[in-house]
């Protein structure tokens, strides 16, 4: 596998935005849409990694959330396989319920409301732009297949029009069959040596989607979050800081490190610099010398050794924002109930 596949950073920051705003913010809606396409995208690449690993005998590599310029402008790939005989584009989906697909009129409809354009033209689309940037580079034209792959088990694919549902469009409990049918297709074909370069240079001057105007595009200010430590079992309830520790005034739970996610989520929501002033908004805690002692024993980087002083935060956005997966997954459970 070339480029593993990671949790997208625009999650992460979607993610700590809905855990420090008010339930009933009127961005709640669109903070939803958005963090349900990230999750969509992040969750299709996982279970496309987990089904190639059931073909056996194969040397199939992967590669997620691809954006290459062309043109001045860029294109997106959610997922391109390799092979050493040809590419596949794998456009993934994660919609529920009635989808409509009109191949003929070029839409995609769901629930009978909302239209999306058919997504047989999106991933077609990128075919012809991959073979575009393939040609400007100097490579020679090579095999590129297209799938779309639904994700999501409740979902029930429909007509629309006269024109049969094209057999790219599938489950994904329908990969390991149709990508196996696709390699015997390839079977006595020649292998492309040039395949391992055009890989490399994809991942090379790939540009991942510039989030640092997501905080715009949402409509949010500083003015909008909440601070204070957050309890992790109490929805939006606010640890008090009691003999050493914090503890939550709903369900009595304490934690002496539960300032650590808070610090985190104001790495994602504001950046990596952080003061004792700061920190004393964000984590509602009004003790310089508390502060400064939780700062200090947190690991952060001092910028500055003076009245002025500037903490540097420094997390792995793999491995240490798990908590806010948790927390989406308590958040989708808990609407529901």
């Amino acid at each position: 596998m070339y480029k593993p596949q990671e949790i997208p950073i625009p999650l992460l920051r979607l993610l700590a935005y809905k855990r420090n705003l008010p339930p009933n913010h009127p961005v709640q809606p669109k903070l939803d849409d958005e963090i349900g396409r990230y999750i969509s995208g992040y969750f299709g690449e996982k279970s496309i990694d987990y089904f190639i690993s059931l073909i056996p005998n194969q040397n199939i590599s992967s590669i997620h959330s691809l954006r290459i310029p062309l043109n001045g402008n860029h294109f997106q790939m959610d997922t391109l396989l390799k092979t050493n005989k040809y590419l596949t584009i794998i456009e993934i989906k994660n919609h529920t319920g009635d989808i409509e697909i009109d191949h003929d009129f070029g839409t995609m409809t769901q629930n009978e409301s909302t239209s999306y354009e058919d997504p047989i033209n999106q991933v077609e689309r990128q075919a012809d732009q991959l073979k575009t940037w393939l040609q400007q580079n100097g490579y020679p034209p090579v095999p590129i297949e297209s799938l779309v792959l639904f994700t999501n088990k409740n979902i029930r694919l429909l007509r629309s029009g006269p024109v049969e549902i094209d057999p790219r469009i599938i489950s994904v409990y329908r990969f390991s069959h149709k990508f196996s049918e696709i390699l015997k297709k390839y079977h006595t074909a020649p292998t492309y040596p040039e395949l391992n370069n055009i890989i490399s240079h994809l991942i090379k001057i790939n540009v991942p989607f510039d989030d640092s105007e997501l905080f715009n595009k949402i409509g949010l200010t500083k003015k909008d979050f909440i601070p204070g430590v957050k309890c992790t079992k109490c929805p939006f309830s606010i640890m008090e800081r009691i003999y050493g520790t914090w503890q939550c005034p709903t369900c009595k739970q304490t934690d002496k490190q539960a300032h650590v996610l808070q610090l985190k989520d104001y790495y994602l929501i504001f950046g990596s610099n952080i003061t004792n002033r700061q920190a004393r908004y964000w984590l509602k805690c009004s003790q310089h010398h508390i502060i400064y002692h939780l700062l200090k024993t947190s690991g952060l980087k001092e910028l500055y050794k003076n009245k002025n002083r500037v903490y540097r935060m420094n997390f792995d956005f793999q491995k240490d924002f798990i908590y806010l997966l948790e927390y989406n997954k308590r958040s989708f459970e808990n609407l529901n109930r």
